[in-house]
């Protein structure tokens, strides 16, 4: 743990005097700043709120973080509450609220916007990865490393799982299915991968193909993950190339390549993740692309006719 870096410091103070976009309701006239919500769950100095992920990890590696997409972890708090904060303020947001976790979200802009969770008791195994465990505490700026090596590799751009942890216990977890595209997500970014990392990951999630562990709900984040997912089918094909890895390989590209129907239902949903965006924008998204499949059938059309 140290002091942010002032350079770091002062371009996220930038981002949290900024106004999150599309926060407020109809009509409330002014929009509130990221700093005016996380100063309310503060608490005067009362809870711990972190500013936390791949914003941190960006800021610590030099990339040019152009846009305000914060994402906070912050202490014990019950869902009235914090409903009730977001009422006070006249703020547009939704909470996610199930067994293990709340969730919440403010402003419509999936990559301009608010989001948080409550902390829970942390172990080194639910750390997706060094560089995007990073934290910097709000209330005295202070960079909080959990792993000790999460800078060197937001730094070095690198993924990898974290080191001393138990392995298996790392993937076995409730979520372990989306490591997978977390690991395809970097890579495709640009992130290096330790090789016996990408082997582990594809033996572990093969595995649990095979033990039927795997739904149809795991491949849709594919979709949430990644912009084109035959980008992911094209990474496995050259791994089981490349790396040996053929029969892991092959039968994670054949599900991927068998879950077409599910890439169509997210497709009829926008193709963008729903947990990310307002009702309101999804609809738009909706609207655009069935009038741009209209005017692709009366182009068809028209070329028919003219054929004709």
């Amino acid at each position: 743990m140290g002091k942010l870096h002032w350079r770091y410091r002062r371009r996220l103070d930038e981002i949290l005097d900024g106004k999150i976009p599309d926060s407020c309701r109809y009509k409330r006239k002014a929009c509130a700043t990221y700093r005016d919500v996380i100063e309310r769950l503060m608490e005067g100095g009362r809870r711990k709120v972190y500013v936390a992920g791949g914003l941190v990890r960006d800021l610590v590696s030099g990339a040019d973080v152009s846009s305000a997409d914060v994402d906070i972890k912050f202490g014990e708090m019950g869902r009235a509450a914090l409903k009730s904060v977001f009422d006070d303020m006249g703020l547009a947001m939704r909470v996610d609220a199930r067994s293990t976790y709340t969730y919440f979200f403010v402003g419509c802009d999936p990559d301009n916007q608010l989001e948080g969770h409550m902390i829970m008791p942390g172990k080194a195994v639910d750390i997706e990865s060094p560089a995007n465990s990073l934290m910097v505490d709000l209330e005295d700026m202070t960079l909080v490393d959990p792993t000790g090596v999460g800078v060197e590799d937001a730094r070095r751009r690198v993924w990898r799982i974290p080191p001393g942890v138990d392995r298996d216990a790392w993937f076995d977890r409730p979520t372990g299915s989306r490591l997978l595209w977390r690991m395809m997500k970097f890579r495709l970014r640009g992130f290096s991968v330790p090789p016996a990392d990408v082997d582990f990951v594809y033996r572990k999630f093969a595995g649990a193909v095979r033990e039927g562990k795997v739904k149809a709900a795991d491949y849709r984040n594919l979709i949430n993950q990644l912009p084109d997912p035959t980008e992911a089918v094209a990474m496995i094909v050259r791994d089981a190339a490349e790396r040996g890895l053929t029969d892991d390989a092959v039968l994670i590209a054949s599900r991927l390549v068998r879950s077409g129907e599910v890439w169509k239902r997210i497709e009829a949903q926008g193709n963008v993740p729903f947990q990310t965006v307002c009702g309101e924008l999804r609809e738009a998204v909706l609207r655009k692309r069935e009038d741009e499949r209209r005017g692709e059938r009366a182009r068809k059309r028209a070329n028919r006719g003219r054929g004709g």
